[in-house]
């Protein structure tokens, strides 16, 4: 049951960012045609400003979903009732933080960019931006039981709509108006729309949590204490999360300028949509292992070898493609102009497969709560993130600052991670055979990701994107069958094709009840 419900939640996942991936396509061509390199590269350096802002949640649902895990395998409505209480009060509260924060930071915001537009269009559109963001924290406290409870499919499949929705009015704002604040406004109002879908699906689902008519169940002093204490272990960590990944946008406009965000953020979008995609096997796989711990914790090296391979079969696909069909993509959509050249995308191919790899160890690390253990270690990271980016920035432009990110990676991801879960989850002595199964994994990509480069040293279609998807598909088809032939009789190859050939089955049972 609950390899089905991951795998549902991938499915509709997988068609919510297919259906979102061909619209941000040409969305953000046409924003270059209407708006112009220089509001790109603005909406991106907001993207990381609000990201900083954001930091306001301080791991509060997080820490809430695992304390959800345990209530909700015992069926325990007082004690999910109690918890959710107390995440809508929060929740409240970062809100109306954010939209506090974000109100003083709009009118300074203009000195952290040197597009030519005026300090006051700069600081309205930043509030727009703001206020979409503060707003959903007044429902999306509700996602969070979802999340826990394992029906993150029913999010997926709100998500389709929602993206259809926002993608289409963005188009024809675009077209027909050609205005930023029009598009903000678009964006905030489907946000909107979305969060009171999935509201009303919530209150019918869990329609106990808003009870009036009972005395309301509250958390007692110890069960506050334990959210608080997983609260500041997550602190650190989601604070150096964000410097990580919210410095690249912020180093490169006051380093190298707007523009050059405008030409990253192509890239990013399809890092972004990537991960989207694909992290969504170790999310949806969270709540899952979140359960295994308390109910089969015997059978859990097991499944995180199962999701190691999953998550190597999908990182090894997509950061080969990444590689080899970037920059051929963002010149034939984009121009030439716009293609970043081969080192930096290399170095980002490196930071996406390294942090894709290592979503299995922070799935359960997020499953058990284990955050506090390394918090010196996180600031250390930012601090060397910021320090190397800016450092190696004026010595080698774009690349330099991606090396400072990928340093940081290595350290935060594949030095301290493992230690905290081999020595807090799994058996100690296994840290050595995850590290032979990553050294395996890496091989084998970096080897098929070469043997892919060469072969597309040979090809050129620059403006031909059909020619290019037809690429792709022979490529994605090309790493399978390299995997296939390496991993056919492993245990985790057979677990994975069980679970396809059941799934399989069962779309084609509901497909035959449809048609009765």
């Amino acid at each position: 049951m609950r390899s089905r419900k991951a795998l549902l939640s991938f499915v509709l996942n997988t068609i919510a960012q297919i259906i979102n991936t061909i619209f941000a396509i040409i969305v953000r061509k046409l924003f270059f045609l209407r708006l112009g390199a220089d509001l790109l590269g603005l909406n991106s350096l907001f993207s990381s400003v609000i990201l900083y802002l954001s930091i306001s949640e301080l791991g509060i649902g997080q820490s809430v979903a695992m304390c959800l895990y345990r209530p909700l395998a015992e069926h325990r409505t007082d004690k999910v009732q109690s918890y959710m209480q107390f995440l809508k009060k929060m929740y409240y509260r970062i809100g109306m933080a954010i939209l506090l924060v974000g109100g003083l930071i709009a009118p300074f915001i203009y000195r952290f960019t040197d597009v030519s537009y005026s300090k006051d269009y700069i600081a309205i559109a930043f509030a727009i931006n703001v206020f979409s963001t503060a707003i959903m924290y007044f429902f999306s406290y509700k996602k969070i039981l979802l999340s826990a409870d394992q029906r993150n499919y029913v999010l997926s499949a709100i998500q389709i709509g929602y993206k259809l929705i926002l993608n289409l009015s963005q188009i024809w704002i675009l077209i027909y108006f050609s205005n930023y604040y029009f598009f903000l406004i678009v964006i905030l109002l489907c946000n909107l729309g979305e969060n009171i879908v999935s509201s009303l699906y919530f209150n019918k689902r869990y329609y106990f949590i808003n009870k009036k008519n009972e005395q309301c169940i509250t958390l007692d002093t110890e069960e506050k204490q334990d959210i608080f204490e997983k609260i500041k272990g997550l602190l650190l960590y989601k604070v150096s999360e964000y410097v990580i990944q919210g410095t690249d946008n912020i180093v490169i406009s006051a380093i190298l300028g707007s523009v050059y965000v405008a030409y990253y953020s192509n890239y990013s979008l399809i890092i972004m949509v990537l991960f989207s995609v694909f992290s969504h096997i170790g999310y949806s796989s969270m709540s899952g292992l979140g359960n295994i711990l308390y109910s089969d914790k015997q059978n859990l090296t097991g499944s995180f070898s199962n999701l190691l391979f999953i998550q190597h079969l999908a990182f090894s696909i997509t950061s080969c493609c990444f590689l080899c069909l970037s920059n051929t993509f963002i010149k034939i959509v984009y121009g030439a102009e716009y293609v970043i050249g081969l080192a930096p995308v290399i170095l980002l191919t490196l930071v996406y497969d390294l942090r894709g790899y290592s979503f299995g160890l922070e799935s359960l690390r997020n499953s058990a709560g284990l955050y506090k253990e390394d918090k010196y270690w996180n600031i250390f990271c930012a601090v060397i993130n910021i320090i190397l980016s800016v450092i190696l920035a004026y010595k080698f432009g774009l690349s330099g600052i991606i090396i400072g990110t990928l340093f940081s990676y290595i350290i935060k991801e594949l030095i301290i991670l493992p230690r905290i879960v081999f020595e807090k989850i799994l058996p100690k002595n296994k840290i050595y055979w995850y590290y032979s199964k990553f050294a395996v994994h890496f091989f084998i990509t970096l080897l098929t990701g070469s043997l892919l480069f060469w072969i597309h040293s040979y090809l050129d279609y620059d403006s031909n994107i059909i020619i290019w998807g037809i690429d792709a598909i022979i490529s994605v088809m090309f790493i399978l069958l390299i995997n296939i032939i390496l991993f056919h009789k492993t245990r985790e190859f057979k677990y994975f094709l069980d679970i396809v050939i059941r799934n399989f089955n069962i779309f084609n049972k509901i497909k035959a009840k449809m048609h009765e």
